[in-house]
């Protein structure tokens, strides 16, 4: 059951996050500009005068990113108890 529970939770992480991509990042361009801000130094976004946007993106990315983990966590969890 651990193999079903798993993969049950990884297609509830992939769902989530396809659905809330568009919602997050409205297309592929704007993803794209969150992972380039994450990877930037914060000192040279706010150099660069792009302070707020990076940390905006930065945001943006990683509540994507959590909430993706937390409901294929949570399927798992919830299978692996019901049916463990």
């Amino acid at each position: 059951m651990f193999i079903v529970a798993l993969i049950l939770g990884l297609v509830a992480c992939v769902g989530v996050w396809v659905a809330l991509f568009k919602l997050t990042f409205d297309d592929r361009d704007g993803f794209l500009e969150c992972v380039m801000y994450c990877f930037k130094p914060d000192l040279w976004s706010w150099i660069q005068g792009d302070g707020l946007e990076d940390f905006w993106c930065t945001l943006k990315l990683n509540c994507w990113l959590a909430i993706g983990f937390a409901a294929g966590a949570g399927t798992f969890l919830g299978v692996v108890s019901l049916f463990g």
